[in-house]
């Protein structure tokens, strides 16, 4: 009943049968959308955190073609994570860091 992924739901929708909560077609759709986007944001920070862990402690004479290309695929990722989908707010802290690091 406290799932986050509910939180779309209208509580009047839900139907408590013992320990199972019964939901309607078009409730169940939006739910699963939110779960979905609450998934992809989740990997998605998990991603930008390992790569950045990556970028930062790449010996210096690294090849540039790979930490360009690393850079490069936090950029797009944090730029997918912007979307409105997401419901992040634009210029969030925790995606501005990584634009932040792309940058230098």
């Amino acid at each position: 009943m406290n799932a986050s992924w509910l939180s779309n739901a209208d509580r009047n929708s839900l139907q408590q049968d013992g320990n199972r909560c019964l939901l309607g077609a078009p409730q169940c759709r939006s739910c699963a959308q939110c779960f979905l986007m609450n998934e992809l944001s989740s990997v998605g920070f998990s991603v930008l955190k390992k790569l950045e862990w990556i970028v930062q402690i790449s010996p210096k004479p690294a090849s540039s073609h790979t930490l360009v290309r690393t850079i490069l695929i936090i950029h797009e990722i944090a730029k997918f994570l912007e979307e409105p989908e997401f419901s992040m707010p634009k210029g969030s802290m925790k995606l501005r860091s990584f634009f932040v690091l792309c940058g230098r």
